[in-house]
């Protein structure tokens, strides 16, 4: 098993159910997934999920403060 990516839909309100998690739909905020199984990679490659970066908090407060000074 591979380590989980966060990925969520390529498409805002795209219904990508999760067979692994009952079936649920994908949340639009996205959700982790082992790309190492043929269901998570094929919708990957077929452009329906998209892999997301994590940002972080010292990362987002860098950019609140620039966004700040701009304004």
């Amino acid at each position: 098993m591979s380590r989980p990516v966060r990925c969520v839909p390529a498409r805002p309100g795209a219904a990508i159910p999760m067979p692994d998690r009952d079936n649920r739909l994908m949340p639009a905020d996205g959700v982790s997934v082992d790309l190492s199984t043929p269901y998570y990679r094929r919708l990957r490659d077929d452009g329906d999920i998209v892999p997301v970066q994590h940002k972080s908090a010292s990362q987002a407060a860098a950019r609140g403060r620039n966004r700040s000074k701009e304004a």
